[in-house]
């Protein structure tokens, strides 16, 4: 028997996205109707976001601000020795979940833990991040998913961490669009998307418990 759909971020990111099968679709819908108020929150956001995305127009960011993320991205791409016929995206912040009142978290036995969402969007492919204090010490838990808007295969990113400009660690995309960092400390962090035909930089992420 096929295991059914679990209401994970993920699956509700695709069911709201269309992205599911029409057998899927009918599970999923089956199991909101018995959802938690949390998790119906997360829906109404997801519903928000696409309907933000869709309608949203980027501004450049400020100067100051441009001037930074070039910098910045010029010295990861000395050490990194990219290629300088990639083309390099600066990508903007759509949404954040913890400027939203109300926003519900995920609770423990221990009490709550903050868990929040992050969206960001360029001309080539969109992100989502979902941010998770570890319960048994100060560190963070970082997932994402990468949203494709041309045909490049989501298993060809290769997503870099870095702080003040030193990468501190990079990992591949899975079939899904899907990775993770562990055991990330508070602070500013800046990540790149990398392609063989462009380097997608997003920055600041601004992490913290």
């Amino acid at each position: 028997m096929r295991d059914q759909p679990q209401l994970s971020f993920a699956c509700l990111l695709d069911w709201v996205e269309d992205r599911l099968s029409e057998e899927d679709t009918k599970i999923v819908n089956e199991q909101l109707e018995q959802a938690s108020s949390e998790t119906q929150s997360i829906v109404a956001w997801l519903r928000a976001f696409r309907q933000i995305s869709s309608t949203t127009t980027l501004d450049s960011p400020p100067p100051a601000t441009h001037a930074l993320l070039v910098q910045r991205f010029a010295a990861y791409a000395r050490r990194q020795r990219l290629s300088t016929m990639r083309r390099q995206i600066i990508a903007m912040s759509l949404f954040d979940s913890s400027f939203q009142p109300g926003f519900s978290g995920v609770r423990t036995a221990s009490g709550p833990i903050a868990q929040r969402h992050v969206f960001y969007t360029s001309e080539v492919a969109d992100l989502a991040l979902t941010i998770l204090p570890h319960s048994s010490d100060q560190s963070l838990a970082i997932s994402g998913q990468v949203f494709p808007k041309s045909d490049v295969a989501v298993e060809q990113f290769h997503v870099h961490l870095l702080r003040n400009g030193d990468e501190l660690s990079a990992v591949f995309a899975d079939e899904l669009g899907e990775f993770s960092f562990e055991a990330i400390a508070s602070g500013v962090y800046e990540l790149i998307l990398n392609t063989d035909a462009f380097d997608v930089l997003i920055a600041p992420v601004e992490l913290y418990m």
